[in-house]
């Protein structure tokens, strides 16, 4: 805890919640300085690979047709992809730094395939009349478009990276 003195007649809850949140923005400006948070997420990406080919084993062993089949397989490579690149960007200590460019614009555009990954199954398995191959084409359209902003476009402000994430989901 930080030491400060406290104020004649107040409480030490008020206090704490006024510099609470300066604190906490200092520890993680510091952790993440410190390569903390980066090898955590890594760490526990690289956890999530297994328990993506777990679930996709486990979806596999529940299907019936090859149209299933085909759907979770692309779901579980997209998943387990996902995190593979995203645990090796932020736990392997890369040589240059244009291995680290390449590796983080692999792990963005990850995100991209783990989208339309995950709309695979839903709208492949939605009969054809109903509009679902259609919208399945559409959303790996808009994925190659995003793969393509990653990799040749790695440093857009962060709000166009937000917002083109939070609406390609959101279709």
């Amino acid at each position: 805890r930080r030491a400060h003195a406290q104020p004649v007649g107040m409480k030490a809850a008020w206090i704490d919640l006024v510099y609470a949140p300066s604190v906490q923005r200092f520890e993680r400006a510091r952790m993440k300085d410190e390569g903390l948070a980066p090898s955590l997420r890594g760490a526990s990406h690289a956890v999530a690979v297994v328990f993506a080919l777990l679930g996709t084993a486990f979806l596999l062993s529940r299907t019936r047709t090859h149209a299933q089949i085909a759907a979770i397989l692309v779901f579980g490579a997209a998943q387990t992809s996902n995190f593979l690149a995203s645990a090796l960007f932020h736990r392997v200590k890369w040589r240059t730094p244009g291995a680290k460019l390449i590796a983080k614009r692999v792990d963005h555009a990850m995100i991209f395939v783990t989208i339309a990954g995950g709309f695979t199954p839903l709208l492949a398995l939605v009969p054809a009349s109903s509009g679902g191959h259609l919208a399945l084409v559409f959303m790996w359209l808009v994925a190659l478009v995003g793969i393509a902003k990653s990799v040749f476009w790695p440093n857009p402000p962060m709000w166009l990276n937000a917002g083109f994430y939070i609406v390609y989901g959101w279709m």
